[in-house]
């Protein structure tokens, strides 16, 4: 009886091209690697945003919001440094015939947090405004750091879930 939801899996596999779920060993390293890709692909826009929101903003930026744009670049860096250079690559969860249904449905639950969250901060990234005043885009970049430290997250606590068998 498969516990987790096949709803979850497809949607998954509608979102990621080349997605094929976790359930055959043979899809298990492709799989991640697309779902990976995918993750970094987005990453990597919106990073190219902030430029692009500096230049915007040159005229007004104070030593608050320099270093929220830092604290900002270092997050996108600290997600995508184990996107390109998983930990997990060797794990038994590649190699194994069966995964349980609740460690799969584990599985597919972060993929699809992990994708809406980073569909957050690519919509928030979208949404500055350089009409704020210098003490509201601190606090908004300061809440896109936040979100990023939230993806972090979710990505470690991703990663132990392969790494534990």
């Amino acid at each position: 009886m498969q516990i987790f939801d096949q709803s979850i899996r497809d949607e998954l596999i509608r979102s990621i091209k080349g997605y094929q779920g976790y359930s055959s060993t043979e899809h298990r390293t492709k799989t991640d690697q697309k779902f990976r890709n995918f993750l970094l692909t987005k990453l990597n826009s919106t990073n190219q945003r902030l430029p692009e929101f500096e230049k915007r903003i040159k005229n007004i930026v104070t030593p608050d919001i320099s270093e929220s744009l830092k604290r900002i670049r270092s997050g996108i860096n600290m997600l995508t440094s184990p996107l390109k250079n998983p930990c997990y690559i060797d794990q038994l969860f590649f190699k194994k015939d069966r995964i349980s249904d609740e460690k799969l449905a584990q599985l597919y639950k972060y993929d699809i947090q992990i994708i809406e969250q980073v569909e957050i901060f690519e919509d928030e990234i979208k949404q500055l405004d350089t009409e704020n005043d210098d003490q509201e885009i601190t606090q908004i970049l300061n809440h896109l750091y936040d979100l990023t430290d939230g993806l972090n997250q979710a990505i470690t606590e991703r990663e132990f879930l392969i790494m534990s068998d």
